[in-house]
C-alpha cells in the first residue's frame, strides 16, 4: 500500500501510513526511490512526500534512510531544521529514561550526519549547539565547535542551558551523577576549544563549584589568569549546599575536594583564608581543615574563631549526637597542629566537657597538664 501511495504521489495515504505503521527503513528507502522514479506521479507531492518520510525516519531514528535522503534530494526543498528539531525531540522524549545514552546515540549521529552533510546556511546552528548540550550530545557540540566559527553561536547561552538542565533538586535522582558526568566533558571541551574572550569564566567556575564539577575547576585553575576569577565567591558556593542539602555527608565529599584543590592552586593573597577556615570547622570539613593548618602561616587563620565556629554549630542543629562525633576530630587536629599560645584552652576545655568529647578532653588532661 505504502508503494503504490508513493507511485501514485498519494500525499494524504503516505502521510496516513506513515502515522499508523512502524514502517522498517529498508521499506521507507525503497519508498523512497518509488517516488524518485514513478510510473506516473502527482509532481507536486513529489517533495511532500519525501519530507514526509524523512521526518519518519528523523522520528524512529533510522540513519540509512535519512542518508539516503540526504544524498538524493535537494536540501533546499527539505526543512532540515524541523528534521533536526524531530530528532531531538525523540531524545527529550527518552531524557529522564535509565537507558538515555544509549537509546540516544542513534540520534546524536543523525544530527552530527545531517551536521556533516548540510548546508549550514541551511541549519540554525545556535539553536543546534544549545539542544546539543541541553541532551548532552557531546559528538556534535565536538563537531560545531571544530567546524564553525564560534561566534556564530551563543556559547555562553549553550553553557548555560546545559547547566540549568541539572538542578540540586535532582540530587535524589539515582542517575543524576551520570548526567553529571556527561556535562563535565561538555563543558571542558568549551574550555579547551573555545577562546576565553568569548565565556564567562566566573560564571563557569562558580556553577562548577555549585555542582561538584572538579574536572572543569582544575581546568579553570591551570588555564585561567585567577584574577579573572571571584575564588572567594566560588568557595562560598561550594560551601552553601553543606548547610542546606539533605544528605550532608555525601555533599561533603563532593565539595572539599573542590576547596582544598582552591586552596592548594591559588595564591592565598587572592583568599580570605581565615573565612575557608571558619566554614571548614563549621561544616567539619577535617580535610580542608588539615589543608590549611599544613599549607598556611597559622597567624593569616583566627584559630579560635574557627574553633567556636564549629561548637556554636552544635547548638542550632537537631542531630547533636551526630554532629558531636564529627566536631570532636576537628577540634582535636587543631590542638596536635596549632601552637597551643594561639588557643584558649580552658575554652577548649569547657566546650569539651559541656560536649562529651572525651577525646579532646583526655588530649588535654596529657598534653597539657598544667
Amino acid at each position: 500500500m505504502m508503494n503504490k501511495a508513493c507511485s501514485y504521489g498519494c500525499l494524504d495515504v503516505v502521510t496516513f501510513i506513515l502515522d499508523k505503521i512502524d514502517l522498517q527503513e529498508c521499506d521507507m528507502i525503497e519508498s523512497i526511490n518509488i517516488v524518485s522514479n514513478p510510473p506516473c506521479l502527482n509532481d507536486m507531492n513529489h517533495d511532500s512526500i519525501v519530507l514526509e518520510i524523512m521526518y519518519k525516519a528523523c522520528c524512529c531514528g533510522y540513519l540509512d534512510v535519512v542518508t539516503f535522503v540526504l544524498e538524493n534530494t535537494d536540501h533546499k526543498k527539505i526543512d532540515i531544521m524541523t528534521a533536526v528539531y524531530i530528532a531531538y525531540s525523540s531524545i527529550n522524549e527518552m531524557y529522564d529514561e535509565d537507558d538515555i545514552y544509549e537509546e540516544t546515540e542513534k540520534y546524536e549521529s543523525m544530527i552530527k550526519l545531517i551536521l556533516e552533510k548540510a548546508d549550514h546556511d541551511l541549519l540554525d546552528l545556535k539553536e543546534i549547539m544549545n539542544k546539543a548540550c541541553r541532551f548532552d550530545c557531546l559528538d556534535v557540540v565536538t563537531f560545531l565547535l571544530e567546524n564553525s566559527d564560534h561566534e556564530k553561536l551563543h556559547i555562553m547561552k549553550a553553557v548555560n542551558i546545559a547547566y540549568s538542565s541539572i538542578s540540586d533538586e535532582d540530587d535524589d535522582d539515582g542517575d543524576i551523577y551520570e548526567k553529571r558526568e556527561k556535562k563535565e566533558q561538555l563543558f571542558k571541551l568549551i574550555l579547551e576549544k573555545v577562546d576565553h574572550d568569548l565565556l564567562d569564566l566566573k560564571e563557569i567556575m562558580n556553577k562548577a563549584c555549585r555542582y561538584n564539577y572538579l574536572d572543569v575547576v582544575t581546568c579553570l585553575l591551570e588555564n585561567t589568569d585567577h584574577e579573572k576569577l571571584d575564588l572567594m565567591e566560588d568557595v562560598n558556593t561550594a560551601y552553601s549546599s553543606l548547610w542546606y542539602r539533605g544528605d550532608i555527608d555525601e555533599q561533603r565529599e563532593k565539595k572539599e575536594p573542590l576547596i582544598k584543590l582552591i586552596i592548594k592552586k591559588v595564591d592565598h593573597d587572592l583568599l580570605d583564608l581565615k573565612e575557608i577556615m571558619n566554614k571548614a570547622c563549621r561544616y567539619d570539613c577535617l580535610d580542608v581543615v588539615t589543608c590549611l593548618l599544613e599549607n598556611t602561616e597559622h597567624e593569616k587563620l583566627d584559630i579560635m574563631e574557627a574553633v567556636n565556629s564549629a561548637y556554636n554549630l552544635l547548638l542550632d542543629r537537631g542531630d547533636i549526637d551526630e554532629q558531636r562525633k564529627k566536631k570532636e576530630p576537628v577540634i582535636k587536629l587543631i590542638l596536635e597542629k596549632v601552637d597551643h599560645d594561639s588557643l584558649d584552652l580552658k575554652e577548649i576545655m569547657n566546650k569539651a566537657c559541656l560536649y562529651d568529647h572525651l577525646d579532646v578532653v583526655t588530649f588535654l588532661l596529657e598534653k597539657c597538664p598544667s
